[in-house]
């Protein structure tokens, strides 16, 4: 005997589960499927957003470490003393076992290596072998020592920065440039550069989460080659490389041959990643900011299970409430259906169903229309967060089932991943805008801190703030004050803070950021075109290099300075000091080889001078010869004449 199952012979309670289960299971995985839709699409685009600043920031400054670096062997390529001290040399030198020295003449040079940090220096002939070297580890009569001696080659012609290379456990890159002395080019400078440095704030990982990070590569015949070490391969600098037409890596083969590019992407591991690619003008290097997807697209994995086992527990309530609606007439079940088939087509109900009394079918009634207001409910609160708009009130009460709860939930950790991103936005373009304002700098420190300490109020929407920069010209340091601003109004006055003096003199001496809230009464005021008023917060940052204080940003505020803020203030510090320090010895630099310059000519009319008088001398003795040559004919005429007479 075969069964078949005939519809019209089911009850009312399993054509309602027949019916009622397909549309509810289609509506809340469809309503799920939009909200982790447009969510993962807001996360991507943020993540995108943060990864193009972080890289654009990277770039700016490894187009600055060039520029400077050019710069410096521009200085070097037309000094005089190196010049000189070159020329000495390549008229001097035999062989590698002749090592000549410049006997306490290269000061200038050591003090310059010294004081930038290079890793070395070196003097080269025309026949391309090193005369002159900084370092303990340096060896006449070899070559400069980059692949193919490139360096030499075209250092020749104009300045040259090699490619990076590997030599004695280091990564290097040297630069160099001819010399010309007397209109002759007489040989080549080269200055070894260590790549540690620029290879920390590459690697830097700071707003890339426990997976991203930044990496370097340079276009090859064959694809792209890894400049730097990776946070997943220590060993990739100059061991790994992209083959071009691979599927992996895409992000570094577009950034090599200069083509920007965002989105999601296989990286060199085959990892999904979301990345950002850039091109270093100055290098020919491709740059690449890159995060892995899982990590990004974490907060939406979350959401998507809860959102699963909501959708599951709500098909076991429906199944019950379904059971439940046979016990009710035809008209309110039919009413109920027609409601719930509008939503499961997508649609919402406009008007609520009249409730006929406070039965079972009442209740399911208050029940229909619950869910209805609970969906029009999620459809806003999707649309916003497609929007965007993560900072809003639901109407979606948490304590109303699990999913009422997630949704809520996800609320919240969105608007927390919102505040976040913006907080490290606005910290990532204020860095940019002042490594702007640093490399357009000018030369004159009150003006280079005046612009800075103007824009840095604004930039923080407080009220007042100076700059003290340390003055260690004299016998005794002390600070300086250099720029002062309050109420969009410029305050020039003259003060001086010793050491351990004020908060300011304690900052100094301690080295290590000050942030108040309870303010003395007579510390400081505020005036504005209302009155004045104390500050309700002080902010002190040192700003400084590896412990060394080059002064002092000091901030005060009617708003409270919030954490992130001062953590801006003291990256930015940094910058700062990194930026006055190299102002205070390009000034110094320029004062030394101008005073070289007087001394040279005062010694070549001194030489003048002597060579003048050498001349007068000479011709002096000429004259008196002849005076005594005819004394003599005299002398001898007259014996002549006595010995006649005598005759």
């Amino acid at each position: 005997m075969k069964f078949k199952l005939n519809y019209k012979d089911l009850g009312i309670a399993a054509k309602l589960l027949l019916f009622v289960l397909p549309l509810v299971i289609l509506l809340v995985f469809a309503l799920g499927y939009v909200s982790s839709t447009i969510s993962k699409e807001t996360l991507t685009k943020t993540i995108s957003e943060n990864l193009q600043n972080i890289a654009n920031l990277k770039v700016s400054k490894l187009e600055d470490f060039y520029k400077r670096t050019y710069d410096n062997v521009s200085l070097l390529q037309n000094n005089e003393e190196i010049k000189e001290n070159l020329s000495f040399l390549v008229n001097n030198y035999k062989d590698s076992s002749d090592q000549k020295t410049l006997e306490g003449k290269d000061a200038f040079i050591r003090s310059f290596v010294k004081t930038y940090g290079y890793h070395c220096l070196k003097l080269i002939n025309k026949d391309g072998y090193v005369v002159y070297a900084t370092g303990t580890d340096r060896i006449l009569g070899t070559r400069i020592g980059d692949p193919d001696d490139k360096a030499f080659i075209y250092g020749q012609e104009d300045i040259f920065f090699s490619e990076i290379f590997k030599a004695d456990g280091i990564h290097k890159m040297v630069v160099s440039a001819p010399i010309f002395y007397n209109n002759q080019l007489i040989g080549v400078i080269a200055m070894e550069l260590n790549m540690a440095s620029t290879y920390d704030f590459v690697q830097d990982a700071t707003g890339l989460g426990e997976t991203g990070e930044t990496l370097l590569g340079r276009k090859t015949s064959s694809g792209a080659l890894f400049l730097n070490p990776l946070r997943h391969d220590a060993n990739a600098a100059l061991n790994k490389e992209a083959k071009t037409g691979s599927v992996n890596a895409t992000p570094v083969l577009k950034a090599v041959n200069g083509n920007a590019s965002v989105g999601i992407f296989n990286d060199y591991r085959g990892e999904e990643v979301i990345a950002v690619s850039r091109f270093v003008p100055s290098f020919k290097w491709g740059l690449v900011a890159k995060i892995d997807t899982k990590e990004a697209f974490k907060p939406i994995t979350n959401i998507t299970k809860n959102i699963t086992v909501v959708s599951l527990i709500m098909l076991a309530i429906t199944s019950i409430l379904s059971l439940l609606f046979a016990r009710y007439i035809v008209r309110p079940i039919v009413r109920l259906k027609n409601t719930i088939a509008i939503l499961g087509q997508g649609n919402l109900v406009e008007e609520k169903l009249v409730k006929g009394g406070s039965d079972e079918i009442g209740d399911m009634i208050d029940a229909t229309n619950f869910l209805t207001d609970f969906l029009k409910n999620i459809v806003a609160f999707a649309k916003h967060i497609g929007d965007g708009n993560f900072d809003i009130e639901t109407n979606i009460d948490e304590t109303k089932g699990v999913l009422g709860s997630s949704l809520t939930t996800m609320s919240t950790n969105l608007q927390e991943v919102a505040k976040a991103d913006e907080k490290r936005n606005w910290a990532t373009v204020g860095l940019a805008k002042f490594a702007d304002i640093l490399r357009s700098r000018d030369e004159k420190l009150e003006s280079l801190t005046d612009t800075i300490n103007s824009n840095l109020i604004k930039y923080l929407n407080a009220n007042q703030g100076s700059i003290f920069v340390v003055n260690d010209e004299g016998n005794e340091s002390f600070l300086e004050l250099t720029a002062s601003y309050a109420w969009d109004r410029k305050k020039h006055k003259k003060k001086e803070i010793l050491l351990g003096e004020g908060l300011a003199g304690r900052c100094w001496q301690e080295a290590e950021t000050i942030y108040l809230t309870d303010i003395p009464e007579d510390y400081i005021t505020i005036t504005s075109g209302l009155g004045e008023a104390n500050p309700r917060s002080i902010l002190l940052v040192p700003m400084k290099i590896e412990e060394k204080v080059f002064g002092i940003i000091e901030i005060a505020s009617f708003n409270e300075i919030g954490k992130y803020q001062i953590e801006f203030v003291e990256k930015l510090a940094e910058s700062i000091a990194s930026t006055i320090s190299n102002t205070k010895t390009n000034l110094q630099t320029a004062y030394l080889l101008e005073e070289s310059k007087e001394m040279t000519e005062e010694l070549r009319a001194q030489e003048e001078e002597m060579r003048q008088n050498m001349e007068e001398m000479q011709a002096t003795q000429e004259e008196m010869g002849k005076v005594t040559e005819e004394k003599d004919k005299v002398i001898m005429e007259l014996r002549e004449e006595i010995k006649s007479l005598k005759k």
